[in-house]
């Protein structure tokens, strides 16, 4: 069906816009982005991850999946117009939190940070589920799965590369919020009919099928610990490329955009690899395989780290008086620093769901909803851990270093239940080699 490509596309251009815009809207709110961005971010993901679980368990069971993917556009197209409503309806609750208890700001912050982004999981539930949706109408068979799933992400997150660019270089400063708003909504609208006809254009509907049997842990395990390493990774990317390029807004969305079109490019790339994998032990020492790459290339990079400031200022000297091409510039600069780890996480989503469908059977849509959740509550745990914990300790180069760890750490847990431990010891003792060389 030549137009899903185009719907996922479009639903992953809104999702960001509206990340960027209701991160605007509660910084009036919170009078401090720090903890606005917190709120988006933390009711996103925990959002996400609630519909991607939800989704997954009841997908199998939909028969009509591009109808009840349309209504979940519609209910985020909405919910999007309303929301500026809902915060005004809930402002005498925090005002009164603040004239009965007279807190200082960090618990006013904490208790608004629960309320709004609370009035946030919502939309943001009705986001997640709607990849297993997908998922389950142009992946009917098990072994589909991982293709399916690998162009689907790719699509979705090219989407969002697009969405970052429109929201922070065009709605926003030439629109305004409300109008940004109206934009967005009227897409998911758009996207609410798009599927609503491509439904009708199906013919019979798709029959249900029984959930499987549980998801296997080993795969979950390493869902959640790519998540979090990836994010934590993320956010030490951030602080070093704030440090080199300059200006914290534009090291933000160079960094967002380098890291998305990693992966994007690494879920494309990741959807054949994925077809090709046959049996559960193919699929997990794919996954342990990927997992040690992330790892090698990280370890790597942050020994390259060192030479950044200079190679971006040599590169500056080169375009200087071209203002045209200095944006080009910084985005190279984030390129060489993050794209190559971030393919290989972007290739390990189709792969992960293909483990879990060689391992457990039964229909596809399920096991996309349930690693969709737990890499998602892995990344949660990796902005939180990655912001508050590793880097005011250990640094930029240790956080990357403690990642990779992680990676390895997954890499391991795959290549355990697979049965092969020899190659694992082989490539763990090269790592912890780099890594010490890197460190000192």
């Amino acid at each position: 069906m030549p137009l899903l490509p185009v719907v996922f596309f479009l639903s992953g251009a809104t999702s960001l816009v509206y990340e960027t815009v209701w991160g605007r809207t509660l910084h009036l709110l919170f009078g401090t982005s720090q903890f606005a961005i917190a709120t988006v971010l933390a009711a996103f993901m925990t959002g996400l991850a609630g519909g991607g679980w939800i989704g997954g368990r009841i997908a199998p069971k939909v028969t009509r999946p591009l109808r009840v993917y349309g209504i979940l556009e519609g209910i985020i197209g909405v919910y999007a117009l309303i929301f500026p409503t809902i915060v005004r309806l809930l402002e005498p609750l925090y005002l009164q939190f603040w004239h009965a208890t007279s807190p200082g700001p960090v618990a006013f912050g904490a208790f608004q940070f629960v309320l709004l982004g609370a009035a946030l999981l919502i939309p943001t539930g009705c986001m997640g589920a709607t990849l297993p949706l997908l998922v389950r109408h142009v992946a009917p068979r098990p072994e589909e799965a991982g293709g399916a799933v690998g162009r689907l992400y790719a699509v979705n997150t090219a989407g969002a590369v697009v969405g970052v660019l429109l929201a922070g270089f065009w709605m926003l400063p030439g629109l305004g919020v409300a109008n940004a708003t109206l934009v967005v909504a009227s897409g998911n609208f758009l996207l609410f009919f798009l599927a609503w006809g491509m439904d009708r254009g199906v013919g019979a509907a798709a029959p249900p099928v029984e959930n499987g049997p549980p998801l296997p842990k080993a795969v979950l395990t390493v869902a959640a610990l790519a998540g979090l390493s990836s994010l934590a990774m993320e956010v030490a990317w951030f602080r070093l490329l704030a440090l080199v390029l300059g200006a914290s807004t534009y090291a933000f969305s160079v960094m967002l955009l380098a890291f998305l079109a990693g992966i994007a490019i690494g879920g494309r790339a990741g959807a054949p690899l994925s077809d090709r994998l046959r049996t559960p032990r193919e699929a997990l020492l794919a996954l342990a395989g990927i997992q040690a790459g992330v790892a090698l290339l990280s370890t790597l990079a942050a020994w390259l780290y060192q030479f950044l400031p200079v190679t971006f200022v040599k590169l500056y000297f080169l375009v200087e008086g071209v203002d045209v091409l200095l944006w080009p510039t910084k985005c190279l600069v984030a390129f060489l620093v993050v794209a190559p780890p971030a393919v290989l996480m972007g290739a390990t989503f189709p792969v992960l769901v293909r483990a879990v469908v060689a391992l457990r059977g039964g229909d596809a849509a399920g096991p996309v909803g349930g690693v969709y959740a737990a890499n998602t509550v892995g990344a949660i745990l990796g902005a939180f851990g990655g912001g508050f914990l590793l880097l005011p300790t250990i640094a930029v180069r240790g956080t990357v270093l403690f990642c990779s760890g992680v990676n390895l750490l997954a890499a391991a847990v795959a290549a355990g239940a697979a049965g092969e431990r020899t190659r694992l010891y082989a490539g763990t003792a090269v790592a912890a080699v780099l890594g010490v060389l890197v460190w000192t």
